[in-house]
């Protein structure tokens, strides 16, 4: 009987010791994107820091791109000996697409369009809808046309749009 206890006690701890392992192994929970935590500087912050370092940060930002243009800039500021983490570097690039992006309204997804004009997920997908069903924007004026889209949050990224 001591030796069954003994081997239920074993099992028990091995068992304990797998589960802590398998617990400590796990990558933390991905945080929010669009919440940088409370302790962590703002994107504007790091961008300011990461950037401006090598120049004024607002040189960068004189033309609007699209996220894989604004990509491609990264890039070639790391070839040229930008420093950074990985992370920095993926939060100047949500930086620079939400406040400084271009997205054509006539290609891109749903979150590419919600991401750079500000728009909800659900509205970004009217359009993308509206889009399949009736064609083609040609101009702001038929994009503003669209339900069930705040204009007025269009009117405020009109410079983003492309067409």
């Amino acid at each position: 009987m001591r030796k069954r206890i003994k081997h239920l006690v074993m099992i028990a701890g091995l068992g304990f010791v797998l589960t802590s392992v398998v617990v400590a192994l796990q990558p933390p929970p991905a945080q929010d994107a669009q919440a940088p935590p409370r302790d962590s500087p703002s994107a504007k912050e790091v961008f300011r820091k990461v950037c401006g370092a090598c120049h004024e940060p607002e040189q960068a930002t004189e033309r609007r791109r699209s996220r894989d243009q604004w990509d491609e800039v990264i890039d070639k500021m790391i070839t040229l000996g930008a420093k950074g983490t990985s992370e920095e570097f993926n939060t100047v690039l949500t930086y620079l697409v939400r406040q400084y992006g271009r997205v054509n309204v006539n290609t891109a997804t749903a979150s590419e369009i919600a991401e750079v004009l500000g728009l909800s997920a659900k509205e970004a997908e009217v359009i993308v809808k509206y889009r399949q069903d009736k064609g083609r924007f040609e101009s702001f004026e038929a994009l503003s046309k669209v339900p069930g889209v705040d204009v007025e949050k269009l009117e405020k990224s009109r410079d983003a749009i492309s067409f």
